[in-house]
């Protein structure tokens, strides 16, 4: 995350609170980092021809953190079934 949610102030690496807001970033962070290893985990699936991992692995990417991207991966899962 480059920019704080709240504020759209600049983040810095490893920053766990907004020096502008105050805003308390660390859940953020570890929501975004559970986001990139699903994302990572369902292209591994994909690519092994593990369909219904992978469809099981954007579902939960998708609960966490809706992404238009990501909705279109899960239609274009459900037609190959």
């Amino acid at each position: 995350m480059d920019r704080c949610p709240n504020c759209r102030a600049r983040l810095t690496d490893g920053q766990e609170t907004c020096q502008r807001c105050g805003m308390v970033l660390t859940d953020l962070q570890a929501l975004e980092t559970a986001v990139a290893r699903l994302d990572r985990a369902a292209a591994r699936a994909m690519l092994a021809g593990d369909r219904a991992r992978a469809d099981r692995l954007l579902k939960q990417r998708q609960h966490l953190k809706h992404d238009p991207l990501t909705h279109q991966l899960l239609l274009f899962m459900a037609r190959l079934h």
